[in-house]
């Protein structure tokens, strides 16, 4: 599996990807942020994580996958509240559950932007360390690591060797 870190727009070409992931609060708040792009464009799955969200089921380290056709959702719950800041063993917790369940699944690769350290206040650094633990894994991880507006993926770094066809042409600097 690789990390494949690139510079673009993550809904440019999201049909694309396997599955795609945010930070997200379990408040069944989606306001701010990325979180915004995720509930306007995926308009049932934001009604289905506000009802998890209130009967308790979405608790912070916990992963809501949810399934659009032929992509999964994953809503990592990196921060309890929206008013709270993310906590870098939410971010671990989310991440283990994500990629248990992309195993299961057999998704091929997972395109995220940088969970946690933009509104949810973490060290970009700790957190490009969680996601090294995944460098093995099966899944490929593409991390849009600096937004773009409007812009396909533009390679910048690959760790590892992408093992699935969208995630080697990242990987190949296309």
């Amino acid at each position: 599996m690789a990390i494949i870190y690139v510079a673009g727009d993550l809904f440019h070409r999201s049909q694309s990807f396997s599955a795609l992931a945010h930070g997200c609060n379990c408040a069944g708040k989606m306001g701010r942020g990325i979180a915004v792009a995720f509930r306007k464009q995926f308009p049932a799955m934001y009604r289905d994580y506000q009802q998890s969200c209130q009967i308790g089921a979405f608790v912070p380290g916990n992963t809501y996958p949810w399934r659009d056709g032929h992509q999964w959702i994953y809503n990592l719950a990196t921060h309890g509240h929206w008013r709270s800041t993310a906590k870098l063993e939410y971010v671990h917790a989310a991440l283990s559950v994500m990629m248990l369940h992309a195993r299961d699944q057999k998704v091929r690769e997972i395109a995220l932007p940088r969970i946690g350290a933009g509104l949810g206040g973490l060290s970009w650094d700790d957190v490009r360390a969680a996601l090294a633990r995944y460098q093995d894994a099966k899944t490929d991880l593409i991390v849009f690591e600096t937004y773009t507006a409007d812009t396909a993926a533009i390679h910048r770094e690959t760790v590892g060797t992408p093992r699935h066809p969208m995630a080697k042409s990242l990987g190949a600097g296309s």
